[in-house]
């Protein structure tokens, strides 16, 4: 007797026998994710963590932040933005000077920023 994998089962479920939509796929992914959690609780990692019994006091979730990896997208974000406040005040002295009239348009009739 042929036996079908797991995945079929799971794929079969996806599907809905072609009736799938926004509710079955949310539905799959909710059991999908319950039953990789289910596994994940009853058989761990035993390689690289052994069991430990005990009570439970309390539950906190410990979140730490490295600043050094946001410094440098920080950084970047304000000198762009420092880059174009310059550049606005520049474009826009440049049309008060009459740079227009001398062969200098302002920016936005230029396909020079998109590129």
């Amino acid at each position: 007797m042929f036996r079908k994998p797991y995945a079929d089962v799971w794929l079969e479920i996806l599907w809905a026998e072609g009736k799938a939509n926004l509710t079955s796929v949310s539905n799959y992914m909710e059991g999908l994710s319950n039953a990789i959690i289910v596994v994940i609780r009853n058989e761990g990692d035993k390689l690289n963590s052994k069991s430990a019994r005990g009570v439970v006091m309390y539950n906190l979730t410990c979140a730490g932040v490295v600043w050094a990896w946001i410094a440098l997208p920080v950084a970047l974000l304000f000198l762009t933005l420092v880059f174009l406040v310059r550049i606005m005040f520049m474009s826009h002295a440049n049309v008060k000077r009459g740079g227009a009239e001398e062969g200098r348009k302002p920016w936005k009739s230029s396909a020079m920023p998109l590129l």
